[in-house]
């Protein structure tokens, strides 16, 4: 602590022991103060600090061996160097989310190309929707290679300026996204072909064959044609409605799977569901999610299913925030449909609540808000 020779003592060593360590000024002489503990002052301060970004980037850095600034000989750990600490902690962050947002954007465009490509494979597609679409497809084929060019460049330009390139794209996707998802809802419900055994009314003369018989081992194999639906044709609103429930948990994939979550960026789970999540679709995005991606790798372990893998993904007070989307949604689900909730929303809120630190039980919002949403599911 104390260099034995000149009896000052080591700044960094100093420093790093606040709030244990003090100055005061007595008889007009300086004194260094740092308090004796149990607890090693380093681990305390640690403790204290669990939720300082700013030490953090510091202690992160100098844990890992990387260099926090170019030091001198002196000792003293000035303002400047822990402004270089956490800059140095902030940009390699920010590098990474990058990394992780650019990988995501480039899903979402292929994701939508291929919709659209098949939405122009559909039988029976009307001219001007068809017209819309190849516009569509021309729009993104260009944005895609705006985004390659972006990509290419992302490692030498500067991050601000790639950030707000990136933004720029993600916009103009959304647009065109928005706009296939009105064409496709806008289509009209697709007729069923007439089957190559059945006759029509001008062939009278010859008679059909009898529908229990051989004829029926010919329609059984058209179940394997790649034409024919493989399950019931659905409505134009109920077609819209699940592509749009697989959108979302599509988009929620991209934000949470891999090292680091996208929070709040411009696709971050929080971002998709304050868009999406409403009193209509709040029960079914539930169900659609355990019965997709909730069977796939790492989330099928998630014995609760939707709610304990977005609160996995959640620190602190934002679980409270993802909970409280559930929340009021299911709430509001509840009353249209005349269900008393007021005991299980009572209970969800509460486990929800963060404490003075932020911090939230996961256990405790999940079985609350899995028992809100069965009991609303039920009806």
């Amino acid at each position: 602590m104390f260099n034995g020779v000149t009896n000052i003592p080591n700044m960094v060593a100093f420093n790093f022991l606040k709030p244990w360590s003090w100055t005061s000024n007595y008889g007009n002489q300086i004194q260094f103060n740092y308090q004796d503990m149990d607890v090693p002052p380093q681990i305390a301060y640690m403790a204290q600090n669990a939720m300082n970004p700013v030490f953090w980037a510091n202690y992160n850095l100098a844990y890992t061996s990387q260099p926090i600034m170019p030091f001198t000989a002196t000792d003293t750990m000035n303002q400047q160097a822990i402004n270089n600490a956490y800059q140095q902690g902030y940009q390699l962050g920010e590098q990474l989310k990058l990394q992780g947002s650019l990988q995501t954007a480039s899903g979402n465009i292929n994701n939508l190309k291929q919709t659209v490509e098949t939405l122009l494979a559909k039988k029976d597609l009307p001219a001007d929707k068809k017209q819309e679409l190849e516009n569509i497809k021309k729009q993104i084929e260009k944005l895609e290679e705006k985004f390659n060019q972006l990509s290419k460049k992302a490692q030498t330009q500067e991050l601000n300026k790639t950030k707000e390139e990136l933004e720029a794209i993600l916009g103009e996707l959304l647009e065109l996204t928005n706009k296939a998802t009105e064409i496709a809802k806008s289509l009209p419900e697709a007729t069923e072909a007439t089957s190559p055994t059945e006759p029509t009314e001008a062939t009278g003369a010859t008679s059909p064959t009898s529908p229990t018989e051989a004829t029926n081992a010919t329609e059984a194999t058209g179940a394997t044609d790649a034409t024919e639906p493989t399950e019931p044709t659905l409505s134009d609103e109920e077609a819209a409605k699940k592509y749009q429930l697989n959108q979302v948990c599509l988009m929620l994939d991209k934000a949470i799977d891999g090292p680091g979550t996208d929070y709040d960026g411009e696709q971050g789970m929080k971002t998709v569901l304050e868009a999406f999540v409403n009193a209509d679709n709040v029960v079914e995005l539930w169900d659609q999610w355990d019965k997709t991606y909730g069977q796939q790798g790492a989330y099928k372990d998630d014995e609760d299913g939707f709610i304990e893998t977005l609160m996995d993904e959640c620190e602190f007070g934002q679980k409270e925030e993802i909970a409280t989307i559930l929340i009021n949604a299911l709430e509001l689900r509840a009353l249209k449909n005349g269900i008393n909730v007021d005991t299980e929303l009572a209970a969800a809120r509460r486990a929800a609540k963060s404490n003075w630190l932020g911090w939230s039980d996961s256990d405790a919002i999940q079985s609350t808000l899995k028992a809100l949403y069965e009991k609303v599911k039920a009806k």
